[in-house]
C-alpha cells in the first residue's frame, strides 16, 4: 500500500483532505449530536455516501476511515483514510484531530498538515458529528455550514430505512442530499447515484422485480405461484432472485413440470426468499439460512465470491421498501 504524505491537507489535497476541508460561509449551522462516546466512535468506518470533491477522483471505491488514539502524549486522535484507485492500489492519508471545545464531544478539528515533525492545526478544518446511531453502527458528519457531508457506517452498506432516515436528518440540517453520491463499497452498493434518489419511495421487491426487466421468468413464476401479493406485503424480504439467464440453465422439460405444478412450483419459489432484510455483507456472515419454504440455504464465500447453494450473487443489495433483492446465477431447487 503506498502512503500517500499530503502537505497541503489543510486546503483539501485528496479524498480525506476533502473529509475536512474548510467551509464557505451559508446558511445557519448545522447542529451536532449529543454526548459522543470518542472511545466508542474510535475504529474503522466505510463511507457510505458524500458529497464529492475534486480530490476524490482518484478514489474509485472502497473509502474507509480509521480513527484511534495517537501513541504520542498530546491527546490527539490519529486519523487514517484510506481508498481503492480503479487500478486497485490503494492510497491513504495521515492526519490529526482533537477536540474544538473541550465541553462539546461532537466537534473536532483535523489537520493533515505537518512541519517539523508537528502537527499544525492553524487552519485546521471542521469535523462535526452531526447523529449518531445510539449502538455507533453509523454516524453523520458534516461542517457548520452544510458544505461537506459523510454518511458513514460500521458495515459496507446501510439498510434503506436506515438511509432513508439520514436524508431526512440531512435535509433538516439544510443539506441538499442529491449533492451526497453513493460510495461504492465492497459488499456493498454499486452505482453512484444521488442520496435522494436512494432515499425516495422505494417499490416493493415484487414490482423492483418487474420493472428491471432481467427477472421476467422469475416474475411470471411468481405470479403463476399466486406469491405477489406476499411478496408486496410489509416483509422485510431478502429475496435470492435467479435472473432470466438462470431460468435458461434448467432443461426445458423440467421448467415446463415446475410450471405446470403449482404446489411445486410455490416450494421452489419460497426456497428463494428468506425473512428479513439481509445486505450482502450480513449474509457472508451466515452459514445457513431458513426460507420460507422451511428449506435451508447453505451460504460460503468462494474466492470473494458470495455463494448460496453454489449460486453465485451477481448483483448485490438492489433495496426495495419492504426488503432486498440480491440476484443469482441459478434457480435454488430443493
Amino acid at each position: 500500500m503506498r502512503t500517500i504524505t499530503i502537505w497541503m491537507a489543510a486546503l483539501g489535497l485528496f479524498l480525506s483532505g476533502s473529509f475536512f476541508a474548510p467551509t464557505k460561509a451559508i446558511a445557519a449551522e448545522s447542529r451536532v449530536a449529543s454526548d459522543v462516546d470518542l472511545a466508542k466512535y474510535l475504529g474503522s468506518w466505510y463511507e457510505i455516501a458524500a458529497i464529492p470533491q475534486i480530490f476524490e477522483k482518484q478514489c474509485d471505491r472502497d473509502t474507509m476511515a480509521n480513527y484511534s488514539f495517537s501513541n504520542e502524549k498530546d491527546n490527539l486522535v490519529k486519523v487514517l483514510n484510506s481508498c481503492k484507485k480503479a487500478n486497485g492500489e490503494t492510497i491513504s492519508a495521515e492526519g490529526r484531530g482533537r477536540l474544538a471545545d473541550k465541553a462539546d464531544s461532537a466537534k473536532f478539528k483535523v489537520t493533515f498538515l505537518k512541519v517539523a515533525g508537528y502537527w499544525v492545526f492553524v487552519g485546521a478544518a471542521d469535523y462535526w458529528i452531526l447523529d449518531i446511531a445510539s449502538d455507533y453502527s453509523y454516524a453523520l458528519v458534516g461542517d457548520p455550514k452544510q458544505t461537506y457531508a459523510w454518511i458513514l457506517s460500521r458495515q459496507p452498506s446501510l439498510d434503506l430505512q436506515t438511509l432513508i432516515k439520514i436524508d431526512q436528518k440531512l435535509k433538516m440540517e439544510g443539506y441538499d442530499t442529491c449533492k451526497l453520491i453513493i460510495t461504492r463499497q465492497t459488499g456493498g452498493l454499486q452505482d453512484r447515484q444521488s442520496l435522494c434518489k436512494v432515499a425516495a419511495p422505494a417499490p416493493d421487491v415484487f414490482q423492483l422485480l418487474a420493472d428491471d426487466g432481467r427477472f421476467n421468468v422469475f416474475v411470471a413464476a411468481l405470479k403463476t405461484a399466486g406469491l405477489q401479493s406476499q411478496l408486496q406485503g410489509p416483509g422485510p424480504y431478502t429475496l435470492f432472485a435467479p435472473t432470466d439467464e438462470a431460468f435458461q440453465k434448467i432443461p426445458q422439460d423440467v421448467l415446463r413440470h415446475l410450471l405446470a405444478d403449482p404446489a411445486v412450483l410455490k416450494r421452489v419459489l419460497l426456497n428463494h426468499v428468506v425473512l428479513g432484510s439481509r445486505q450482502a455483507a450480513q449474509i457472508e456472515k451466515e452459514t445457513q439460512l431458513t426460507t420460507l419454504s422451511g428449506d435451508r440455504l447453505v451460504v460460503h464465500n468462494q474466492n470473494g465470491e458470495l455463494l448460496v447453494n453454489q449460486s453465485k450473487v451477481v448483483i448485490k443489495n438492489m433495496p426495495a421498501r419492504n426488503g432486498v433483492i440480491q440476484a443469482i446465477d441459478n434457480v435454488l431447487i430443493p
